[in-house]
């Protein structure tokens, strides 16, 4: 089995469930569609990993989706906010015997191979390793061991690296931070990027 794992979460990609902002300002079809690539996007860097990708869907699993086969494997998320469904997907995944995993934001065009290599390599010195974005939340989060600890009393909105990085200290945990990378959450955010036209 393999040492390392990924674990993103996925939303059933339509109309009025995915990228509320973005449905605001152009549309829900536009939304969807701009969803759909982002999971492409993050399908294509992911299953080149050498490890196993964990998705964890918002609710049913769909039939044919783009998950169905290995290195993909499909769970549903449990928990009523994003501590519990975290620390449900990490356990769940830990406890299968992986040695490393990181839990990957599915809106960060800019996040490639490299950076999720880097991670995992990061792993072999520290404890824990943050991807900060620049909206104040996180693309990455890995680490090598189970610690419920690192994601309770969290603010999950704004100021992610900091709250995080405090609690990881706080369980004498070591820490390195990624470079500071762009999610897409609103319609001009879709402009930085042509492969979204």
């Amino acid at each position: 089995m393999a040492k390392s794992a990924i674990i993103f979460f996925v939303c059933n990609p339509e109309p009025g469930k995915v990228k509320p902002a973005i449905a605001s300002q152009m549309g829900e079809t536009a939304a969807v569609d701009i969803y759909k690539k982002l999971l492409q996007h993050t399908k294509t860097i992911t299953q080149t990993i050498t490890g196993d990708v964990f998705v964890f869907c918002s609710e049913n699993n769909i039939v044919n989706d783009l998950w169905n086969e290995p290195p993909f494997f499909k769970r549903t998320q449990q928990g009523h906010d994003v501590a519990s469904r975290l620390i449900n997907a990490f356990e769940t995944v830990f406890a299968r015997g992986y040695k490393k995993v990181a839990y990957v934001c599915t809106d960060c065009l800019d996040m490639d191979k490299k950076t999720l290599a880097d991670a995992f390599k990061y792993l072999d010195q520290y404890d824990v390793v943050i991807g900060p974005s620049e909206e104040g939340r996180i693309y990455l989060l890995a680490v090598n061991s189970f610690t419920p600890a690192l994601f309770k009393n969290i603010n999950w909105t704004h100021g992610l690296t900091q709250q995080l990085q405090k609690a990881a200290e706080l369980q004498q945990l070591s820490v390195r931070i990624l470079p500071t990378l762009a999610e897409v959450e609103t319609a001009e955010d879709c402009k930085k990027y042509p492969q979204l036209a």
